[in-house]
């Protein structure tokens, strides 16, 4: 099974701005468990500078990256330096996401995507 960072990241973003909830409410104990709640540092991998996909058993993380991988920083839940990095290093980078067709549904270096581009081709989508 994973956990994925882009769902987490979402579920990260409510969490504290439930937190934020509480804290207007003068909840002070519901207000620190939904802070400890957000915590994505294990998804980040420094040396790919970007959030990952972890396996639950063996805790490991998943290489193979997604536009679902950029979802911290809809949710804002990655640093500005995290942030900067996913953007240049992934998101504007030419063999992974940038392009005529920017944010494809797989990087453009990743082994499925050619799958991608002929299921494209086929449908009759130019």
């Amino acid at each position: 099974m994973l956990l994925p960072a882009g769902l987490i990241s979402l579920y990260i973003a409510d969490c504290e701005t439930l937190a934020e909830i509480a804290a207007i409410l003068q909840k002070s104990s519901e207000e620190k468990k939904l802070r400890e709640r957000a915590a994505l540092a294990t998804l980040w991998d420094e040396p790919s500078g970007i959030f990952l996909n972890k396996y639950l058993r063996s805790g490991r993380l998943s290489r193979r990256i997604s536009p679902t991988n950029f979802y911290p920083l809809l949710a804002r839940t990655a640093t500005p330096e995290q942030a900067l990095r996913m953007v240049n290093k992934h998101l504007l980078n030419t063999a992974e996401f940038w392009g005529e067709w920017v944010i494809t549904a797989t990087p453009r270096n990743d082994s499925a995507f050619s799958e991608q581009t002929i299921g494209v081709v086929a449908s009759g989508v130019p």
